[in-house]
């Protein structure tokens, strides 16, 4: 009985590898959206991956999933609150289900007429939908609320610098369901700071009342300030900006608020440059002769010899399910795609060409059945190789990290006059001119990877 509850809104899916029907280990939340509804949603029927095969886990995400879409659907349908931000919201987002925006009573007359009628019409109709078929009995909620969004009467909430990031997570929850537990920290860590930084400067002034000439401004003196001073470098600083100009905007934007952008143009100068590489002969004498690696944990090694051939982002390795290393095909690649954690970018899903050493630890990283240490936590990955290297004097200069490995394959790359539509595919980056004949084939990335080859 009690194994019944546990899977509730849980299922396993199938999926189809090189042809073949194979069953996805993690598993999927499933749920109809109630008739109640579907007008407001638009989907019958929502699937979401928890990414964990572990069904504890699972059951944790699922809970979760649920709490938060009742919460969407209340809010769609006009749920009550005491939160005038909620009350904002959801009057927004009602207008916009009955298909009009939201505008304030006091500027309805300045859209016309003819807009004025439609929206009384729609509330007419809102009415006539009663089950009693009697109009003249006290308004339900869902009227009241309809009345409130359609007629512009709840009033417009004031975000300030101490509560917009609360705001802007709850208007973006969609985009963060597919993230584990640490990357949602790695998510709200910077934004967090930069909000910290950000009021520090200016207080608590009401995002409306801001001006580019006078926060904007004084927030940017402060940051050139660190730089200056040699607390902050200017990508940092420059991080910070856009985090702010992204939650401002994407606040206002999406509860129909007039906030000005504060932000526009005031950018640092100055971008520190990337990681440097390590060079192909450093990697040769210094970390493939025998013994080199010895000592590194078992799984950070396989995850490093995949990486030093490959270039492909650390934590893509290291998170990677088994049955993404195809090492007995006859073209050995690592299928790169939404796992244990979410991509950096669409264009990040690809297919790498396994040569040399990646084979090796590829093998050991397929053989992984019930997953292994870093499979949900990268950074511990990155952590652990980065103290080997450190410790066994591997690290080129001190500059050197793992991830200078990627940048050592794009030098490769450069090197190796690849076309600039397979460096941009193999490399996981976006390419913007129109793509013919879909992606490079294993073929032609097999011919490459020779010559990329450092083993």
């Amino acid at each position: 009985m009690k194994r019944g509850r546990d899977l509730k809104r849980l299922t396993r899916r199938r999926r189809k590898v090189d042809g073949r029907s194979v069953e996805d280990p993690h598993w999927w939340y499933v749920r109809a959206v109630p008739g109640k509804f579907r007008a407001l949603d638009g989907r019958r029927q929502i699937w979401l991956s928890t990414e964990t095969a572990d069904l504890k886990e699972a059951m944790e995400v699922r809970d979760r999933f649920d709490r938060e879409l009742d919460a969407h659907w209340r809010r769609l349908q006009g749920g009550s609150s005491d939160d005038p931000r909620e009350q904002y919201r959801a009057a927004v987002e009602r207008c916009r289900a009955e298909g009009f925006s939201y505008v304030p009573a006091a500027r309805l007359a300045e859209g016309g007429l003819s807009d004025l009628l439609a929206r009384l019409r729609t509330l007419e109709a809102i009415v006539e939908e009663r089950s009693d078929g009697r109009p003249d009995t006290p308004p339900t909620a869902r009227e009241k609320n309809a009345v409130d969004a359609l007629l512009g009467l709840a009033p417009e909430p004031s975000i300030t610098p101490a509560t917009l990031f609360e705001t802007f997570e709850s208007l973006t929850r969609d985009e963060r369901m597919r993230k584990t537990p640490d990357q949602l920290r790695k998510w709200r860590n910077p934004r967090l700071l930069a909000i910290r930084n950000f009021r520090a400067v200016v207080g608590d002034v009401s995002l409306a009342d801001m001006k580019r000439s006078r926060e904007g401004i004084a927030f940017r003196s402060w940051l050139v300030d660190q730089v200056e001073e040699g607390r902050l470098n200017a990508a940092s600083a420059n991080k910070q900006i856009s985090a702010l100009a992204r939650m401002i905007g994407t606040v206002s934007d999406r509860m129909d608020l007039d906030t000005p952008r504060i932000f526009e143009r005031l950018g640092l100068e100055g971008v520190s440059g990337q990681r440097p590489s390590f060079t192909t002969s450093f990697l040769r004498d210094r970390w493939l002769t025998a013994g080199a690696l010895d000592r590194l944990n078992g799984i950070a090694r396989a995850i490093l010899l995949v990486v030093i051939e490959t270039g492909a982002r650390p934590a893509e390795i290291a998170t990677a399910a088994p049955e993404q290393f195809h090492v007995d095909a006859p073209i050995p690649f690592v299928s790169i795609e939404p796992g244990s954690r979410e991509l950096k970018t669409r264009h990040s899903i690809r297919r790498l060409r396994l040569v040399g050493i990646a084979i090796e630890g590829a093998r050991i990283l397929a053989a992984q059945a019930d997953g292994h240490r870093y499979r949900l936590v990268p950074d511990n990955f990155s952590a652990a190789a980065n103290k080997f290297l450190a410790d066994n004097d591997l690290l080129e200069t001190e500059k050197h990290s793992v991830y200078s490995l990627r940048h050592s394959v794009k030098e490769r790359i450069r090197e190796a006059g690849m076309p600039e539509s397979v460096d941009r595919y193999w490399m996981g980056h976006k390419y913007d001119r129109p793509k013919y004949g879909g992606d490079p084939s294993l073929e032609l990335l097999a011919g490459w990877a020779k010559k990329l080859r450092v083993s």
